[in-house]
Parts: structure tokens; C-alpha cells; sequence
């Protein structure tokens, strides 16, 4: 399947837990080193630790792109 080059995650999801989500992705092989970055109200949780980066809410979105723009790997 396709393997995206980076996850942007919210905590607060409808059917999930985000910090399930964090900690599968970084719990398998063919994911762990996917860059996530969380975007959340609730920046202090220490399982947080997992991610590329976190920004708190309301986020600037060029602060967003930013970030984004600093975890993406170039083209080979």
C-alpha cells in the first residue's frame, strides 16, 4: 500500500484515541519512522515524546507548513 511521507495528528478523534494512533505507528516496523506531527489543546502529556513535533491549538497555519516543510525528507 501507500506509505505516506508524514502524519499530521490530532489527539482529539471521533472513534480513536490520537495517542493510540501515535503509539501504533511508532510501535511498527513499517511506520516508525513516519515524521508525526500533533496538533493539540493539550501539549504537556509525556507520551507526546514519540512525536516529530507538536503544536498547540489554534496553530498558525504557516507555522504548520513550516514544521511540516522541516520534517519532510527531499526527493531522492
Amino acid at each position: 500500500g501507500d506509505r505516506p511521507d508524514l502524519v499530521v495528528l490530532d489527539l482529539l478523534l471521533p472513534r480513536v484515541d490520537g495517542l493510540s494512533v501515535l503509539g501504533e505507528l511508532r510501535a511498527t516496523s513499517s511506520t516508525c519512522d513516519i515524521p508525526v506531527v500533533v496538533v493539540t489543546g493539550t501539549s504537556s502529556q509525556p507520551a507526546l515524546s514519540d512525536a516529530s513535533a507538536v503544536l498547540e491549538k489554534p496553530c498558525d497555519p504557516d507555522r504548520l507548513l513550516a514544521v511540516i516543510s522541516r520534517h519532510l525528507k527531499p526527493a531522492a
